[in-house]
């Protein structure tokens, strides 16, 4: 059993290099560092630090981050840590390019699948196909800087595709947008500017621990509202 979920975790990323060529192209800087290499202390994520939005196998949740500043790098630095801490891979379908290694580190990255897409468009295209072959249980789609008109463009049932295919292969998947657009989640959060002035003293942790969002939206597996 393991070899052959070897083998397809390996034409699964062959299938991605031939269909998103661009996701898998060198980072300058990065490969240079060798694995053992620690982040600063200023930028190091704690592998223990509380997550309060988590995988789910099986559902849909979607994280609304209106603006700038209202930490969806911090809560993505987390799922990471969490995902090296318990030795899994977590899938980021990047939207817009726009995900920066070097502020997490080597071996934050390393448990990571990541596609750098070049619009919602294509965003949209490596999800289905992650969700369909389902050997990926944690996928997040950050659509967070993607034109709103772009993202809204995406009909309804599309969607509801991707809840039947998460909920058929037992995958958690993320949404990160900046307005309420997945109609299909389990779970909608909000996440609010960090209150307080900036303070450049700080650590990451210390920003994580004021990283709090708001639920707006529970359901059930089965679709029903709860509280």
């Amino acid at each position: 059993m393991e070899n052959l979920a070897a083998h397809r975790a390996i034409a699964l990323r062959a299938l991605l290099r031939e269909r998103f060529p661009s996701a898998h192209a060198d980072l300058p800087g990065l490969a240079d560092l060798p694995p053992s290499t620690p982040t600063t202390a200023g930028s190091r994520l704690p592998v223990q630090a509380p997550v309060t939005v988590a995988f789910s196998p099986g559902e849909i949740q979607e994280v609304v981050a209106e603006r700038p500043g209202c930490g969806s790098a911090l809560l993505l630095g987390e799922l990471l840590a969490r995902a090296e801490a318990g030795g899994r891979t977590l899938t980021l379908v990047d939207g817009k390019d726009s995900f920066d290694p070097d502020s997490f580190g080597p071996s934050l990255c390393r448990r990571m699948l990541w596609l750098r897409c070049r619009d919602a468009e294509q965003a949209m295209q490596a999800t289905d196909l992650l969700l369909r072959d389902g050997n990926l249980p944690e996928i997040v789609l950050d659509l967070q800087l993607n034109p709103f008109p772009e993202i809204r463009s995406f009909a309804p049932n599309v969607w509801h595709r991707f809840r039947a295919l998460s909920e058929q292969a037992g995958t958690g998947l993320l949404v990160i947008t900046t307005s309420p657009l997945v109609v299909s989640a389990h779970r909608r959060f909000a996440l609010r500017p960090l209150a307080g002035a900036p303070d450049w003293e700080s650590t990451r942790n210390d920003f994580s621990e004021r990283l709090s969002p708001v639920p707006l939206r529970q359901r059930s597996l089965r679709g029903a509202m709860q509280g």
